[in-house]
């Protein structure tokens, strides 16, 4: 949960949001972190037992979130601009 409320800060602060105060957002109001599990492990599969930024999962978890979150900002800049252009 960390490793992506971290990626989710980083993409926002990267993506200039702000807060009406003019501090940068780190979230807003709506955010949430949901997880997934079963409580049983295939044979095959290796228990996840860490996924702080310093492992491979960890990383590419951050990578993912963060890609995410920068392409549904921008996404969103262009359809803010579409909308003001339509008034």
């Amino acid at each position: 949960v960390i490793t992506v409320t971290e990626a989710k800060a980083a993409a926002l602060a990267d993506l200039h949001v702000y807060c009406k105060n003019g501090l940068v957002a780190t979230g807003t109001t709506t955010d949430a972190v949901a997880i997934g599990a079963t409580q049983s492990v295939k044979s095959s599969m290796t228990p996840i037992e860490y996924t702080g930024l310093a492992t491979a999962f960890g990383e590419q978890l951050a990578k993912t979130v963060y890609q995410a979150l920068i392409e549904a900002g921008e996404r969103n800049r262009v359809f803010q601009r579409n909308q003001a252009n339509l008034h």
